[in-house]
């Protein structure tokens, strides 16, 4: 798959009463990269009851213990699953305290060529060391450039500097001057040293930019029209696109799968009962009885089971109906011809499948909560399987590491578990001694 990377940045303020709204909204978006400001999430928040399984969550939820509070903070970035994710991890350290800064370094590509892309998702909320702690953020990011210098930088989040007034230009937001500002002249200092430009000109309330979007590659920043919970008027949406960049997916192999409810068990059961098993066995290499039989169980696996070729793609969830799933489909055909012709009727169509989408989704799962509620008595399974999906998490890696290796290709993979495994077993030798010890001191010839 190869498709433009779409983001969408909202400063949430506070997840924790807006669950079951978010994860609605979630399932009606697709965007491949979200990234969520003032979260407030506490641990006993899970992952899969804010995000379906389409996504990978990385998240850094505020210590209220460590800094005595109860509220605020917290920033999170959930990126498709089928994009490689690299190098997750807590920015911020001792020398900067009071905000949030997480990062993650996604593997795309640019004009065919592999790059990767570090975002930044940030909140630098209002007070005392909030001018040292970006000072310290700006020298942080400014150190990563100069060792990455190929890489693609997207810094995201509020950095809550009403003081900068941005104006535009041919392709970005302008910095107006302002030389009694520090915190807007250390902000100039660190676009101007790493070629960063910011993006975002969309205003709030207030006619300002809390919200900023740096970047050394070129952006497109638009308000977004379908916020993921209710908008905070000094916070609004935003809908980000990198331009040059295009997403270089991470796509699983299609697979074969035994039709085993369709098979012959009469013919099976006749050739199972006339193999000589004594003649495949040997006591002294364990490794080659197993080996045969092996052999002849997948042989008749082979001949006498059905099979057909699979592609895994994503699952619906289970209160999904069949009548969604038909306007999920039509949806992405009328903005793909939108995009292309730029026809209003076909945005007209786009626009009512996905208000019908909202619509239809929030029925069917309001109706799946109220029968799992109303026959848990008499059936409990459709009750189970809904916490067991809000209990799953989301945090299978995409790479793997081993050895000083890494890798997110399957196959290496494989061969890499099958190396760490292979080394926690005893040579086959050993287990033919023991067994012959126990022969011989059992009095068995």
């Amino acid at each position: 798959m190869v498709s433009k990377i779409a983001i969408l940045y909202q400063n949430v303020r506070g997840l924790r009463t807006k669950t079951s709204e978010f994860f609605s909204n979630i399932l009606n978006c697709e965007h491949d990269i979200i990234c969520l400001t003032e979260t407030w999430l506490l641990p006993g928040i899970f992952d899969s009851e804010i995000f379906d399984s389409r996504y990978s969550v990385y998240r850094c939820d505020r210590n209220y213990n460590e800094r005595n509070d109860k509220m605020g903070g917290g920033v999170l970035i959930a990126v498709r699953n089928g994009l490689v994710v690299k190098d997750p991890v807590f920015l911020p350290s001792n020398d900067i305290v009071s905000c949030d800064v997480f990062s993650l370094c996604v593997a795309l590509r640019t004009k065919g060529k592999p790059v990767n892309c570090r975002f930044f998702c940030c909140y630098f909320p209002q007070s005392g060391s909030q001018f040292q702690d970006q000072l310290n953020f700006y020298e942080r990011i400014s150190e990563l450039v100069i060792l990455n210098p190929k890489d693609i930088f997207l810094i995201v989040g509020d950095f809550n500097v009403p003081s900068a007034i941005w104006s535009p230009s041919s392709t970005s937001a302008e910095l107006c001057e302002n030389i009694g500002n520090s915190m807007v002249n250390a902000m100039s200092s660190f676009m101007s040293l790493n070629n960063f430009s910011q993006y975002n000109l969309v205003s709030n309330i207030n006619n300002r930019q809390l919200d900023l979007v740096f970047s050394n590659s070129n952006c497109r920043v638009m308000r977004c029209e379908t916020p993921l919970v209710k908008e905070d008027l000094h916070h609004p949406t935003l809908d980000i696109m990198l331009i040059d960049i295009k997403i270089s997916s991470f796509l699983s192999p299609p697979r074969i799968v035994k039709l085993f409810h369709k098979a012959d068990y009469k013919i099976i059961n006749e050739l199972l009962a006339n193999i000589d098993w004594s003649v495949i066995s040997d006591y002294y290499d364990i490794d080659t009885s197993v080996e045969k039989f092996y052999y002849i169980i997948n042989d008749i696996i082979t001949k006498n089971i059905p099979s057909k070729v699979v592609v895994d793609l994503s699952k619906y969830p289970a209160w999904y109906s069949p009548a969604l799933i038909k306007i999920i489909k039509e949806k992405p055909k009328y903005h793909k011809k939108w995009k292309m012709y730029d026809n209003y009727s076909d945005y007209s169509t786009f626009k009512l499948l996905r208000d019908r989408q909202k619509r239809v989704e929030k029925t069917c799962y309001d109706n799946y909560l109220d029968f799992a509620e109303n026959n848990i008595l008499r059936n409990s399974k459709c009750f189970w399987t809904f916490v067991k999906t809000k209990q799953n998490t989301n945090d299978i890696p995409e790479r793997l590491y081993y050895n000083d290796i890494s890798t997110c290709d399957g196959q290496q993979i494989s061969n890499l578990f099958n190396e760490y495994f292979y080394t926690s077993f005893e040579h086959s030798t050993h287990l033919n001694n023991f067994s012959c010890n126990s022969q011989n001191n059992s009095g068995y010839n």
